[in-house]
């Protein structure tokens, strides 16, 4: 009877039950999402980044162990094999923003984003790459940008020998010690108030505490270093900028439609 239920729920397993139904309904309403494929140590750097960041996510992987750790984060889990398109489909992907491929081997990233662009032809897909020779087959597959783990570290740690005091004000940037700063993408709504305006009339270091690093003009694939003062902000314009996140939460503000 009613007894026997609520029993169980404070056992546990209704609740379980409850949390993983409710999970399945998040993820089967999920949209402008990311997906990480592996729960690797750089598939859970890059889901602890995305959580930090308040980006909606979902992780696919198929190791119980690292599901059970991961739904205890509070993350959505995919339970099955990445290289397959029916699990690909069980996580929205139609629907997805973007695509991190962190699978063990080269074989497995290459057949995950073959796959996942062909069910998706405009979302931003990013892949691990183990071999040198794995780079352009994963550029070809339809990976729009590929890193290499091994290489990163190996240039690391050369430069940290080579230029330490430098190192240590990327470690701000790129969150890699204290949080202080980051780097942060923001492009101009056409309709916002900061269309056709130059880089001094917009006053955005005082408006906003920001200091703008680059701009990248709407279908330009160049980026201006050090904007000049008399550069004009156009709409789809993309403003790469270094500062806090309340900072950067008040040029989105800006940067949207009035």
């Amino acid at each position: 009877g009613f007894t026997s239920v609520v029993t169980l729920f404070f056992d546990g397993e209704f609740r379980d039950v409850w949390r993983k139904k409710r999970m399945q309904d998040r993820i089967a309403n999920i949209k402008d999402h990311y997906i990480v494929c592996g729960a690797g140590e750089i598939g859970q750097i890059v889901s602890k980044q995305l959580k930090e960041s308040k980006m909606d996510f979902l992780v696919i992987e198929r190791n119980p162990h690292k599901i059970d750790e991961l739904e205890k984060d509070g993350i959505l889990v995919v339970n099955g094999d990445a290289t397959h398109e029916e699990v690909l489909l069980r996580s929205n992907i139609e629907e997805a923003k973007g695509l991190v491929s962190t699978l063990s081997n080269d074989a497995d990233n290459v057949f995950t984003v073959l796959t996942a662009r062909q069910l998706n032809h405009d979302m931003y897909i990013v892949s691990k790459a183990i071999e040198k020779s794995a780079h352009n087959k994963l550029k070809k597959a339809g990976a729009d940008n590929t890193i290499s783990p091994n290489e990163i570290g190996g240039r690391r740690m050369a430069a940290l020998l080579i230029r330490p005091s430098v190192i240590s004000f990327l470690d701000v940037i790129t969150q890699a010690g204290d949080v202080t700063l980051d780097l942060e993408e923001v492009v101009i709504d056409p309709k916002s108030s900061l269309c056709q305006k130059t880089l001094l009339d917009a006053n955005i270091p005082e408006k906003t505490g920001l200091i703008i690093m680059a701009i990248k003009k709407k279908g330009d694939t160049k980026v201006k270093f050090s904007p000049r003062y008399n550069d004009v902000l156009e709409p789809g314009d993309t403003m790469v900028v270094l500062g806090t996140d309340d900072q950067v939460e008040v040029l989105r503000k800006m940067a949207k439609a009035d």
